[in-house]
């Protein structure tokens, strides 16, 4: 990076090709196909862009798994993936309605019934004294 920043093209040009093969290793783990070749291009072009914004006294795999890292959380974002890990239940106790309506709303709501539990029917409740 310090010698495609010092305006060498043929070095730029090879980190590039190195980077977009480490770029694909790291998104094709994290996000399906099409998503992942989507992802590194947008990461490659951020890398781009902000190149000058890399200090060379810092490790460059660091800045560039940084954006790479912000790239992937825009991914989750943009499909409105869940990131976060389901509530975990104790064994032999009910989920709470916070749990379960958490892991309903992150596609999560399997895992509490493959356990055997469903969400309790809060909905249909009526409240005292409400009019």
């Amino acid at each position: 990076m310090v010698a495609a920043l010092a305006g060498d093209g043929a070095s730029y040009r090879m980190l590039l090709t190195a980077l977009t093969r480490h770029l694909r290793g790291y998104f094709s783990r994290r996000l399906d196909p099409a998503a992942a070749e989507d992802a590194v291009q947008e990461c490659l072009i951020a890398i781009h862009t902000h190149r000058a914004t890399y200090d060379s006294a810092m490790p460059f795999t660091a800045w560039m798994y940084g954006i790479a890292r912000y790239k992937l959380l825009d991914e989750f974002r943009r499909v409105k993936r869940p990131w976060m890990p389901p509530l975990k239940l104790r064994p032999g106790r009910a989920p709470t309605s916070l749990q379960a309506r958490h892991n309903r709303d992150t596609g999560c709501e399997s895992e509490t019934r493959s356990q055997g539990f469903a969400p309790s029917p809060a909905a249909g409740r009526a409240i005292p004294g409400a009019a």
